[in-house]
């Protein structure tokens, strides 16, 4: 619990870094929203006049201020492009996204965990080397670049899917999965990369435990269960044993032979509970 409070202490810590540091950015180069709306063909008093509108004229602590106090309220703010609500933009194109990621987590999760523990049972083989080099190339370079390079190859020199879809934001899930593979796949590779390298250090990990116990998962559950059962007869033979040696004291006490011998004789007659029975006789 510590843990998790922790880390979304330092989560919402980067967020209001992130805002700071992207406001104060922004403020800082040449032009804002309104001159880029209205472009060059934009008059001085057009630009003033959509700034009051947009109250971009305030200072950016003050306009930082009036942003975080709508977020917290639920207001993503206003587009002056789209002439929209920020929200209104962005949630019916969520579905898309949302339907983009699944595709991608099902090419990526299943190929990574086969390849990856495949890879980490034979970590020196020639296939190994080549994908662990690919994985390595797919982590290290930006999706764009992926991106293109899929492009290419799937849509130029082996045209399998179209490279240029444009579906509209209300689309259906029907309409929208002829369209999505390609993006997905740009997605898969990154995650694919990632997994498969993680899934591989877990295999060679089990495989140098392995090396240390040559035997198979069977072997070691018998040895394991046997272990198990000896140290459990161990135990019922303990108390067996602990068991018949209170029932022979009690025996010894009772009987009326040892009671004259001690009280007569000062020794015990000869116990059929054995020498420990008589000798407890004896001390008693």
């Amino acid at each position: 619990m510590k843990n998790l409070a922790r880390r979304i202490f330092f989560a919402l810590v980067t967020f209001v870094a992130l805002a700071v540091v992207s406001f104060i950015g922004v403020d800082a180069l040449p032009g804002d929203g309104c001159t880029a709306l209205l472009g060059r063909f934009g008059s001085a008093e057009k630009v003033a006049e959509c700034r009051r509108a947009n109250e971009l004229d305030k200072p950016v602590l003050a306009r930082m201020g009036d942003w975080s106090l709508a977020l917290i309220k639920g207001d993503l703010g206003y587009s002056i492009k789209r002439d929209l609500p920020v929200a209104d933009v962005i949630v019916p194109r969520l579905r898309n996204t949302a339907v983009m990621a699944v595709v991608a987590a099902l090419i990526a999760f299943p190929a990574s965990i086969l390849v990856g523990l495949r890879l980490g049972r034979f970590p020196q083989s020639r296939l190994g080397r080549v994908t662990n080099q690919f994985s390595v190339i797919a982590m290290t370079l930006p999706e764009f670049v992926i991106a293109t390079v899929l492009w290419l190859v799937l849509s130029i020199w082996i045209p399998i899917f179209p490279g240029v879809n444009v579906v509209p934001s209300n689309a259906t899930i029907l309409e929208l999965l002829p369209n999505v593979w390609l993006p997905a796949l740009t997605l898969a590779a990154v995650i694919f990369a990632h997994s498969m390298r993680t899934m591989r250090a877990s295999g060679r990990q089990c495989r140098a435990k392995q090396r240390h116990d040559p035997r198979t998962f069977a072997q070691r559950l018998v040895a394991r269960t046997d272990a198990r059962r000896r140290h459990l007869r161990a135990l019922d033979a303990h108390d067996a044993s602990q068991r018949d040696e209170r029932q022979g004291h009690a025996l010894c006490r009772e009987c009326p032979i040892a009671r004259h011998q001690r009280k007569n004789h000062g020794q015990a007659a000869h116990c059929p509970r054995g020498d420990a029975a008589r000798l407890e006789c004896d001390r008693d």
